[in-house]
């Protein structure tokens, strides 16, 4: 699957709250990864139901290796091809993971994004 993984994303990731800031909210300290391969999709005419029973268009589909650190609430910022293209500059938010597994192990991370508005 490894070999099919031929565009690179950067993710930006937000950690646990750290403080509050002067108007009460709480500060969320954010890193951003460069450089991860993935492959991008866009499926056509796809809903999944979040946690709180809501439909969600799902926006795209992007797959990761299966050691990759990606969780829901990550946000894909850009995805561009080997040749520096860029194929989303869309901010695509994680909503979804499915790890694709063989009888040993993990084989890849499916991501279901959608569109932050």
């Amino acid at each position: 699957m490894e070999h099919l993984l031929t565009y690179r994303g950067t993710i930006r990731q937000t950690g646990a709250a750290t403080g509050r800031d002067s108007y009460g909210k709480p500060v969320l300290p954010t890193t951003s990864v460069t450089g991860i391969a993935c492959r991008y999709s866009t499926p056509t005419n796809k809903f999944m139901v979040d946690s709180k029973g809501r439909n969600i268009a799902i926006q795209g589909i992007v797959y990761f290796k299966p050691d990759e650190d990606v969780s829901p609430g990550d946000v894909v910022i850009e995805i561009v091809t080997a040749m520096g293209d860029v194929l989303s500059d869309d901010e695509l938010e994680v909503i979804a993971i499915d790890k694709a597994t063989n009888m040993d192990s993990t084989v890849y991370q499916k991501a279901y994004v959608k569109k932050v508005k």
